[in-house]
């Protein structure tokens, strides 16, 4: 019985060594009182470049790169009960350095404390973690790089928009003040006259106190009337409420004018309102109105509209513009029409002139920023990119008509349940 016991426990050591010998994982065995290695597999000896005899006669720290104190706090963590995952780096015979992953358990053999270790080389793994850090890196690099370059080409575009307007703004500028300055010339001319009126009308009630302290003097009182008529004074109350009337009709023109070219020349708004289209193209069209009066006539074909959230200030640089365009395309007595109307659930505005039109070849490239066909320093090419942009920012479109001789028909259209944003959202 004895003897069939040492040959169940023979046959049982063989199964295990073949067992340990035979796996393709790396295993060492190492004592953990001394970290010394009392047993490594074949796997182990390919894996490391040493002998079975040579790991035998090795610690643990004579290959593990990790510092020993620190090294032996972990292995201290190892029991029966609990197996730990460690990652270390291992270095071969040859002098180079692998990362590896470590199963490691414990078992007590004749009263001393084993750690088995299973060993699987990650080195392929980290380096590819490695590489992914990388790219993820320069991935968040060129992102902060690109949020960089939109914010700047941000910046750019309102520079350029502002250079439009001011440039606009410059075009237009005699034209505004001759403007301003007609009602202006009668509002001064009123007010001298209204001056003139009061001193006469002062000079007759002076003359009037004195004709009534003597009531009963007929011949004061002819002398007031002869006085009265000379001057004129039943005219210069008749004239003289006609001339303020004139006077504040002349300075609501002013001020339309000027708030008109405020509006137009603000910095862009931050966000959406509540607008009515037809307002913005009135406001417009005082702006430029002298760019047009000279040259043609201007035909409003208003249909029924509702209000729409927009950036006013933005749409109203876009009828400017457009408008500019067509008054420039006609040399005299042309025409001008604006059309407005609802088509399903969009709002269309049309500005047609009669003018010189486009030739087909320049068609393609009117939105083109820096194109124009005007002569050089006369048109920064900017302002129908910026139309574009514009009616784009408005999730709107913009479409041309145009025949060489015929005129031109720019086509907007804009939904009337445009979603509320701010500005910079999309741009």
């Amino acid at each position: 019985e004895r003897k069939q016991h040492e040959i169940a426990m023979h046959e049982s050591q063989e199964r295990y060594r073949a067992l340990f010998e035979k796996n393709h994982s790396v295993i060492l065995l190492t004592e953990r009182a001394t970290a010394k290695i009392v047993d490594a597999n074949n796997s182990a000896s390919l894996f490391y470049g040493y002998s079975i005899e040579q790991l035998r006669q090795m610690k643990i720290t004579d290959i593990n790169l990790m510092a020993k104190d620190q090294l032996k706090k972990k292995l201290a963590t190892v029991n029966k009960e609990r197996s730990q995952i460690f990652q270390f780096q291992h270095q071969l015979a040859n002098g180079e350095v692998r990362d590896v992953e470590v199963y490691s358990g414990a078992i007590t053999i004749t009263g001393k404390t084993l750690i088995y270790s299973l060993v699987h080389d990650i080195s392929e793994r980290k380096y590819l973690e490695k590489k992914l850090t990388e790219e993820r890196t320069e991935l968040q690099n060129a992102k902060d790089q690109l949020e960089q370059k939109n914010k700047q080409l941000k910046s750019s575009q309102t520079t350029l928009i502002q250079q439009e307007k001011m440039a606009t703004i410059g075009q237009l500028a005699a034209g505004v003040a001759h403007e301003i300055n007609n009602p202006m010339a009668y509002i001064t001319s009123n007010l001298r006259s209204l001056d003139k009126y009061l001193s006469k009308i002062d000079e007759f009630l002076t003359a009037q106190q004195t004709a009534c302290s003597e009531v009963d003097n007929k011949k004061n009182i002819t002398a007031l009337m002869t006085l009265r008529k000379k001057l004129k004074i039943d005219y210069l109350i008749e004239d003289g409420g006609e001339l303020i009337s004139e006077s504040v009709e002349g300075a609501e023109r002013v001020r339309d004018i000027v708030q008109s070219l405020k509006t137009f020349s603000r910095v862009d708004e931050p966000n959406t309102k509540l607008a009515d289209i037809h307002t913005c193209l009135e406001s417009s069209i005082s702006v430029i109105w002298n760019e047009i009066k000279y040259k043609a006539k201007l035909i409003r074909q208003f249909g029924e509209l509702p209000m729409i959230h927009c950036f006013p200030q933005q749409l109203g640089q876009v009828f400017i513009n457009l408008l500019v365009n067509a008054s420039q395309a006609i040399e005299k007595d042309g025409e001008i029409t604006v059309t407005t109307g609802c088509v399903d659930d969009t709002i269309v505005i049309s500005i047609a002139d009669n003018g010189c039109g486009i030739a087909e070849e320049h068609l393609t490239k009117i939105f083109d920023p820096f194109f124009t066909t005007k002569e050089v320093g006369e048109g920064t090419g900017l302002g129908m990119s910026i139309v574009y942009e514009i009616i784009k920012n408005h999730h709107g479109t913009i479409d041309i008509d145009s025949q060489v001789g015929r005129g031109t028909t720019f086509t907007i259209t804009l939904p009337i349940s445009a979603p509320e944003h701010n500005e910079h959202s999309d741009s």
